[in-house]
């Protein structure tokens, strides 16, 4: 009786992580274009490009 118990603890346990780490994964690609990781070169760079976009249209608005 008790190993069923132990056994039953260690599935729900596994199945908690899986469930967990499912929508963790979800939620982190949501973050960016990169992913939401942090020290990608890459992101950077998309980074400023985009900033600079920005820039560019405020400063045309602004000039009309």
């Amino acid at each position: 009786m008790i190993q069923n118990v132990i056994v039953y603890i260690i599935i729900a346990a596994t199945l908690a992580y899986v469930i967990f780490s499912i929508v963790k994964n979800l939620k982190t690609k949501k973050a960016g274009h990169c992913g939401g990781c942090d020290g990608c070169s890459v992101k950077n760079e998309f980074q400023k490009k985009i900033v600079a976009g920005i820039n560019r249209k405020q400063i045309s608005v602004g000039s009309s």
